[in-house]
């Protein structure tokens, strides 16, 4: 099931919340959690890699399923074999926040 793009941030904040996460209480587990699982959702309206312009952006494109998810674990293990990443991410958040708005 896809999800139009403009949805897409109220989906991604139903899905962190069912994953525990609130504006004031998360952990990086239950957020990678919900951006494992969000981003295994087609959405609708978004460019793929094929129209990225430059096609350099460091990030993986696997396809949605297995793919994905082999490639969400592989960043995974990165980050924990690396031991800044991960103090960081064993680090509690200070809160949390849902927007498409651009980050400035």
């Amino acid at each position: 099931m896809s999800i139009p793009w403009r949805s897409s941030a109220e989906v991604f904040e139903q899905i962190s919340t069912r994953h525990g996460v609130t504006p004031d209480t998360c952990t990086m587990e239950a957020a990678w959690a919900a951006f494992e699982e969000f981003v295994q959702v087609p959405v609708e309206g978004i460019a793929g890699p094929e129209d990225d312009g430059d096609g350099d952006i460091g990030f993986d494109f696997a396809a949605i399923g297995t793919p994905r998810a082999d490639a969400l674990a592989a960043t995974r293990r990165f980050i924990d074999r690396d031991p800044l990443l991960g103090v960081m991410w064993r680090s509690a958040p200070t809160g949390t926040e849902v927007t498409l708005d651009r980050a400035d």
